[in-house]
């Protein structure tokens, strides 16, 4: 209605609204509708195009909102394209913060870089045509997206860049969720074999659009180590970490896995450190038969020194951390993964470039155990695993090889392999993860539309109201 109205704020505030919800229950992967009103939106907003000159090959416009030092892959890009001599224009759409600054630091620091921030909030569509005009006199052959998935503006500017020597190409950071602008992109970057599959069958991509290019992680500015809250000498110390949705499930397997593993194994100790919903956590961890030896830590500014000081890093469940288990293998840490039964969503091993000799993910429980066990009491044998999986991880050097085989060879550096993709059980995951725990669509919705949230959702109407009553009351409580 707001689109037929004109209402453009509104639309693209509903589209951001659907692409953030559909982001959390990832029943689709893509929909070429959203992109279609962005496209349209864009179109009435931005009148005069500019022609189709000739572009300059050695240029690249990298536009991020997802941008965050240690967190995304847009440090390790950058420094790809430094290193191949390309001139770069990065955009970060969102205001600039301190949460990117070692990002900024390193693009400004390269003699071919350029930067465009916007120091506050500026109406959409003012941004758009700043972006859009510059781009244009940039002339570039080459547009990275580096993207949070509801990103109206990207998938607006996507939209009006139709030069056909220009190649948009989008970093394909966090595969396993719903992204809007698929339908723009003429290349996919993809870390792994599952995002390559999801995006063939799912969003619309051609097999030779995929291209596979694994990362390594980034260390940014070593920081003192801030201890632990426990004495450790003579334990064992298993450490896990990460978003908290990656932590949940119906049966709370993480925490069943993490109880048995310091029952069978009483000389260890458990460090978690979870992103959002601590409370969630907390209830979880004070089901535990053995929570006394289970230390939550806050966030910590020390993560990469914290690895120095343990001797496991153990992999969440039911989805595991890529980056966190790439510093375990920086630092020489044995990885305990389990994935489970048939669901490559959840193997560690593609963020090793598929070493599966040296990231073993475990989908038999009696055989994960037992590995846990041999890493608890042997410490040799510890050290020993934890050297095959610095082997695996990738060099910067093949990294940026491997971009230039993408940008300037038009092959992918890595060849994909055919994994099965249980989509129904992925499915069911998250609506049960979203609906039991984290309850964030209700809060998108409130959010956006307030009281007409009962006239545009009335089959919802009860769950709205319940999540205001409580809002409410936590409120007056200061819960």
């Amino acid at each position: 209605m707001a689109f037929i109205n004109s209402d453009y704020y509104s639309a693209l505030k509903n589209i951001e609204c659907a692409a953030q919800i559909a982001s959390y229950y990832n029943f689709i992967y893509s929909d070429n509708q959203l992109d279609e009103l962005c496209a349209q939106i864009a179109a009435s907003k931005i009148l005069t195009r500019i022609g189709n000159k000739e572009v300059n090959k050695k240029k690249v416009v990298y536009i991020d909102s997802n941008c965050m030092d240690n967190h995304g892959l847009t440090q390790q890009y950058i420094r790809a394209l430094r290193d191949l001599r390309y001139e770069v224009l990065f955009i970060r759409i969102a205001p600039v913060d301190d949460a990117c600054r070692n990002i900024i630091r390193d693009v400004s620091e390269y003699e071919k870089g350029e930067i465009i921030c916007f120091e506050k909030e500026l109406d959409i569509f003012d941004k758009l045509k700043i972006i859009y005009e510059r781009i244009c006199v940039y002339n570039p052959q080459y547009i990275f997206f580096h993207l949070l998935p509801w990103d109206t503006l990207a998938c607006m500017l996507a939209s009006l860049i139709q030069h056909p020597a220009v190649q948009k190409i989008y970093i394909n950071a966090i595969d396993h969720t719903f992204w809007i602008g698929a339908s723009f992109m003429d290349k996919i970057i993809e870390f792994r074999d599952w995002g390559r599959m999801v995006s063939c069958r799912f969003r619309g991509f051609k097999s030779e659009q995929c291209f596979k290019l694994p990362y390594y992680p980034i260390i940014n500015n070593p920081q003192p180590f801030n201890g632990l809250p426990v004495e450790t000498n003579g334990k064992v110390i298993i450490f896990s970490g990460g978003q908290s949705y990656k932590m949940l499930d119906r049966h709370q397997t993480f925490f069943c896995l993490i109880d048995r593993i310091l029952e069978e194994n009483s000389n260890a100790i458990i460090v978690l450190i979870s992103l959002g919903y601590n409370k969630v956590i907390e209830k979880s961890i004070k089901k535990c038969k053995n929570k006394d030896r289970i230390i939550k830590l806050g966030y910590r500014k020390d993560i990469f020194e914290l690895y120095g000081h343990i001797d496991i890093y153990l992999s969440t469940f039911p989805l595991g951390g890529g980056l966190m288990s790439q510093y375990a293998a920086i630092c020489e840490k044995p990885i305990l993964s389990y994935i489970g039964k048939g669901n490559a969503n959840r193997s560690i091993s593609s963020s090793f470039n598929d070493n599966v000799d040296a990231v073993k993910s475990f989908t038999n429980m009696s055989d994960y155990f037992e590995y846990a066990h041999q890493l608890c009491k042997d410490k040799n044998f510890r050290i020993s695993e934890g050297k095959k999986i610095r082997a695996a991880i990738l060099a910067p050097h093949q990294f940026k090889d491997g971009l230039s085989d993408i940008m300037e060879r038009d092959i992918s550096p890595y060849p994909f392999n055919n994994v099965e993709i249980r989509q129904e059980e992925y499915e069911h995951v998250c609506e049960e993860t979203e609906n039991r725990y984290l309850r964030r669509a209700l809060s998108i919705v409130w959010s956006a539309n307030r009281w007409k949230s009962f006239l545009l959702f009335p089959k919802n109407a009860f769950a709205i109201a319940k999540y205001v009553t409580v809002k409410k009351v936590r409120k007056i409580f200061s819960l």
